[in-house]
């Protein structure tokens, strides 16, 4: 369909049940065309992150959940990353 735009992919890792839903509120405030994907922690993130067939165009994270903080995420997207493109 002509002038169809496809909606923006956002994963969203939080940990704080509360937060998440303060956060959903306010994009659905933007009246934007999004795909929001909330998970409660770091583990599950990698692991949507390995198995989605739609990659997120944005991704933003709590830094202080539990199991894998944002920070731990941040550091191993990078390290990984480098080591692609050094192989």
């Amino acid at each position: 369909m002509l002038g169809q735009i496809n909606p923006t992919n956002i994963f969203l890792a939080e940990g704080d049940d509360e937060d998440a839903d303060i956060f959903k509120d306010a994009l659905s405030e933007l009246n934007l065309h999004t795909n929001l994907t909330i998970v409660q922690n770091g583990i599950l993130l990698m692991n949507l992150l390995e198995t989605s067939e739609t990659l997120p165009d944005i991704i933003f994270l709590d830094l202080n959940m539990p199991l894998k903080n944002g920070l731990i995420i941040i550091l191993t997207s990078v390290i990984f990353l480098l080591f692609q493109i050094l192989l």
